[in-house]
């Protein structure tokens, strides 16, 4: 479940000053956004700007293709699925320089769109336990290959854990101090993510080692929590959730003597009462039992694998 990060203002402050020399470098022009404050990518995103001393412009998502228009910003702090929605619009002009994207892996197939178009892309590695940016790729790199921001230290570990070390962090997880304990060891921050470090200092972050999902929206989604929603309606035996192609997937068991439509009726029900990062997009039923491991831990790449094979 999601946790309360303690992160002292002035750390953000901090974070935002350092990440100043690193986004869009050489870039001028003004800044535009249209995410929400609450998110601290947004947050550090505006402040690094604020500091260049460049005009910040706060966007509304719904009117982001007029908002564009008649701003006509250098740069854009935004998430993948909003640079796949204004590359397929052709809502970027020749004003347009550099797309920032976090909250998701971003894939190489968009940065050679945004190349098409002769626009950069930077790609971020961020997290509110660090207030803010850990790392971003050179202008001069791919979206691959990461560079840890100016004081901070990002190693690769045992099993390709990424350990931190930065002079900005959170001080605890609120009234969670077995939490706390879990990601501040040693004087570093283990956030359960995996990478992959290179000869040239450069890192490139895997994914998640827990299954925590992040979605091209920005949003996270925390399977484990839904999985034991889905498993919980009337007539499943059991049920996953997976992420493919996008969207949200519901893999469902059905009881034994469980009206499959019936199952389905409630499936929809649940999913209106779901925030709209959370909703399913489609249900995949199954006949056969979830894969699992033996000590009965689901194996959630396989169920993907076994989606992709029947649904491509």
């Amino acid at each position: 479940k999601a946790k309360g990060v303690v992160v002292p203002f002035a750390d953000v402050c901090y974070n935002s000053e350092v990440l100043m020399e690193a986004i869009a470098p050489g870039v001028e022009g003004n800044m535009y956004t249209p995410l929400p404050l609450y998110h601290m990518y947004a947050t550090v995103g505006i402040l690094a700007f604020l500091y260049k001393g460049r005009t910040v412009y706060l966007g509304n998502p719904r009117k982001i293709l007029e908002e564009l228009a008649y701003f006509k910003p250098a740069v854009m702090v935004v998430v993948s699925a909003m640079v796949e929605f204004l590359i397929k619009n052709n809502a970027v002009g020749d004003w347009g320089k550099v797309f920032t994207v976090a909250g998701a892996k971003c894939d190489k197939s968009l940065e050679l769109k945004c190349t098409e178009y002769g626009i950069k892309l930077q790609n971020i590695y961020g997290a509110s336990e660090i207030a803010g940016v850990i790392a971003i790729n050179k202008l001069e790199h791919g979206i691959e290959k990461l560079t840890a921001l100016k004081g901070v230290k990002v190693t690769v570990e045992a099993e390709k854990e990424i350990a931190i070390e930065a002079p900005f962090h959170l001080r605890e997880y609120y009234k969670n101090p077995e939490a706390t304990a879990d990601v501040m060891r040693s004087g570093k921050i283990y956030l359960g993510d995996i990478g992959e470090a290179f000869e040239d200092g450069t890192f490139s972050p895997m994914g998640r080692k827990k299954d925590v999902i992040a979605m091209s929206n920005g949003n996270k989604l925390y399977c484990d929590e839904m999985d034991e929603e889905l498993t919980a309606i009337d007539g499943v035996e059991e049920a996953c959730v997976i992420y493919a192609g996008g969207k949200v997937i519901a893999v469902v068991v059905c009881a034994e003597g469980a009206d499959e439509a019936v199952v389905k009726k409630n499936l929809k029900q649940y999913n209106k009462k779901q925030p709209y990062f959370r909703k399913l997009d489609g249900i995949w039923m199954r006949t056969e039992p979830l894969p699992r491991a033996g000590l009965g831990k689901l194996k959630r790449n396989v169920v993907m694998d076994e989606y992709n094979a029947e649904n491509t």
